[in-house]
């Protein structure tokens, strides 16, 4: 059987025809779990061509795992440009006899779904983030801002209300604003790969007494303000204020990231703020490791990979009060987004309160474990073989 998986994701392409994951999160790895239900999965998706890439370890194309290349573009008006080159391209692989899974949301996975819908193809859908709240962040605030988050939340209504099987990242949140129809097939299992030995055993950290220098770590990539960097510098600025010396460590690269570097830099905190770039998943624990506090203070998310990790970690984490994140962390660590002094009240709050954030700590290192691959297995398994019986 043939999985046709349709993403928002963008590749790059070697001269000798390998193709890259751009961030490494769709690498061989990540097929791997569709390909023990299929034996063949075409990757529909913006490829650019390139002369080298980050990592060799981003492969993400095998005999198993095909592309058709769509126009690489990058936003709405690149789109538009590019709009009837890429329909004409999700029709032709709109085909009877093949299983379909669109990744959403995003503009891509709503055409697919809709060429599919008008020709009677039955598809899933794996609901990964919510349009809503990101085309609510500040920065989105643009002239089309509000048209974009309108048309996207009723397109992936729309879309979810039409499929015959719908994954969802999240136990509630998506599920209530975008609701399959009655009788349809849904389920929930983090996008997160979680091997079980990413869970670190006995090790839950904690902040010693006397302890002069603090270290934050963040992860996400920079070419959407998704993840508000400029908010975490703002918080390290307020804690070199208040005499507390705390160095943030970014891990991430993209398109905001020489600007962000500039702008910690123009705040005078060169020497506390490092963006570190990409590294490679196995290298992030060994970050997770060496520092005292985890922040995602996201505007907009589904189900972060890396705040559960830090969780595994044995961390206390910090997070804002948007997708997924409430439903991993305490309440007592929630912050609203956009709002540097919450953050940094705190991150001060887990630095002199060394028993609230060792509970903190022990509490997410719980909650990582149910996280683990073992046990989200079985019902991502429950989620293809649907997509495979919807054929029959």
């Amino acid at each position: 059987m043939t999985l046709v998986f349709t993403t928002e994701h963008r590749f790059e392409k070697l001269a000798d025809g390998n193709i890259y994951s751009i961030t490494g999160l769709y690498s061989l790895k990540f097929w791997q779990r569709y390909l023990e239900k299929f034996d063949k999965i075409v990757v529909i998706a913006r490829v650019a061509e390139v002369e080298n890439v980050y990592s060799e370890s981003f492969l993400a194309n095998s005999r198993s795992v095909y592309f058709i290349p769509l126009p690489y573009y990058i936003g709405l008006g690149a789109f538009l440009k590019k709009r009837s080159i890429i329909k004409k391209i999700l029709t032709e692989q709109a085909i009877v006899g093949r299983s379909y899974l669109c990744r959403v949301p995003g503009v891509l996975g709503y055409m697919m779904s809709d060429i599919l819908k008008e020709k009677g193809i039955r598809y899933g859908l794996e609901v990964v983030g919510d349009p809503w709240d990101v085309f609510s962040m500040k920065s989105f605030m643009f002239c089309l801002a509000p048209l974009l988050k309108i048309y996207s939340y009723f397109s992936l209504r729309r879309i979810v209300c039409n499929a015959s099987a719908v994954l969802y990242v999240t136990k509630e949140k998506l599920q209530k604003r975008y609701p399959a129809a009655n009788g349809v097939f849904t389920t929930n299992a983090s996008n997160v790969d979680l091997p079980d030995n990413h869970i670190f055993k006995s090790n839950i950290r904690s902040i010693q007494t006397g302890q002069k220098k603090f270290i934050i770590l963040s992860v996400g990539y920079l070419n959407q303000m998704y993840k508000a960097p400029d908010v975490a510098i703002d918080a390290i600025d307020l804690l070199k204020m208040r005499g507390l010396h705390c160095e943030l460590i970014l891990l991430g690269d993209g398109l905001y990231k020489d600007c962000m570097i500039r702008y910690a830099t123009d705040k005078g905190l060169s020497d506390r703020v490092n963006f570190v770039g990409n590294v490679l998943s196995d290298n992030v624990r060994d970050y997770l490791l060496a520092c005292d506090i985890f922040i995602l203070i996201s505007r907009t998310e589904g189900l972060p990979r890396s705040l559960i990790e830090a969780m595994g970690a044995g961390l206390p984490c910090i997070g804002t009060r948007v997708g997924g994140i409430p439903e991993l962390l305490d309440d007592s660590v929630l912050v609203k987004p956009d709002n540097a002094k919450a953050v940094a009240d705190m991150i001060e709050i887990l630095i002199r309160d060394k028993d609230f954030a060792k509970a903190q700590a022990q509490r997410n290192f719980e909650e990582a474990a149910q996280f683990r691959d073992s046990l989200l297995k079985e019902r991502r398994e429950n989620f293809y073989d649907t997509l495979i019986q919807i054929l029959k």
